[in-house]
């Protein structure tokens, strides 16, 4: 039996002799696993995951001996079922990683079959990671071992969406692009960058004011909306982030030229007839110096 699958973690020592593993670790995995045994005398499984949802092939007329644990198809062997077993059910443990303890563990999700349905009997007082158990995972009112090595143990019991703190801690998402607690969202203007990257949003604002006074065919433009909600959010994104825009070192000229921007896209969105072209450009040298004093996202 793997060791870092079993509730009892050296309960087969004395039949090790009897047993050779093939595979590289000893955590229960996905893929089928394989356990040969040679003896006559019966392989007991007293809280162990043998088999993560796949097959064990236990040959030579063996019999498994098992109790309180999860195992996969049985093939090749006679099964005494001795109570409490889970058979053709899909374990639900979180991926091979560092757990705390001496080695890499898996933890049980959260709704996992095993947790409280280890065998009372000669439950040790910790698990592989020297956490006490049992404790109460399944949440009705008794404390029962979980099969395998890893006690599921809620350490975020009033935030229903995790249950180790992580990097952010307990009731706040755990982060991604944009940190701990701030979702990664587009939703200010929608122009393909995250709002939390304060400086590539305020340059994205600026190339898309750009790209529609290039692609406008006339004095009339279904875009010219876009254009004036642009330049007119200028001002209010700098003073709504101010402090947090990283400048190229002009930051008493910023707001100045951020107006000087804005009223040129006014001016485009006004012009008539062969006046167009002349506001258009105008407007892309006021944005080019706009965007100057923005230094790249870090």
């Amino acid at each position: 039996m793997p060791a870092a699958a079993s509730q009892r973690h050296n309960h087969n020592a004395d039949k090790a002799g009897a047993l050779a593993a093939e595979g590289k670790d000893a955590h229960p995995r996905t893929k089928t696993q394989r356990v040969r045994a040679k003896a006559v005398e019966p392989v007991s499984s007293i809280g162990s995951i043998i088999s993560a949802n796949g097959t064990v092939d236990i040959g030579d007329s063996c019999v498994l001996e098992a109790q309180n644990s999860l195992l996969g198809t049985i093939s090749g062997t006679t099964l005494v079922d001795q109570g409490g077993n889970l058979m053709g059910v899909e374990a639900r443990l979180g991926p091979l990683a560092d757990n705390g303890g001496p080695t890499m563990t898996h933890v049980p999700a959260t709704g996992s079959p095993v947790l409280d349905h280890g065998a009372a009997a000669g439950c040790p007082a910790t698990d592989q990671r020297g956490e006490t158990r049992p404790t109460d995972a399944d949440g009705d009112g008794t404390a029962v071992c979980d099969i395998g090595a890893v006690e599921f143990l809620d350490l975020c019991p009033s935030d229903p969406a995790k249950v180790m703190p992580g990097v952010c801690g307990c009731g706040v998402p755990e982060p991604g692009l944009c940190g701990c607690g701030v979702p990664d969202v587009d939703v200010a203007q929608a122009n393909g960058m995250l709002d939390c990257f304060i400086n590539a949003e305020l340059k994205a604002r600026i190339a898309r004011a750009k790209a529609i006074m290039g692609s406008m065919a006339g004095d009339q433009d279904p875009n010219e909306a876009e254009l004036g909600a642009i330049g007119g959010s200028f001002e209010s994104y700098l003073t709504q982030h101010q402090g947090q825009v990283v400048l190229n070192g002009v930051e008493k000229k910023i707001m100045k030229l951020a107006r000087k921007a804005a009223k040129t896209l006014t001016k485009v969105m006004k012009a008539k007839g062969k006046k167009v072209e002349k506001a258009k450009k105008k407007a892309n040298k006021a944005l080019d110096r706009f965007d100057a004093t923005i230094a790249p996202q870090a």
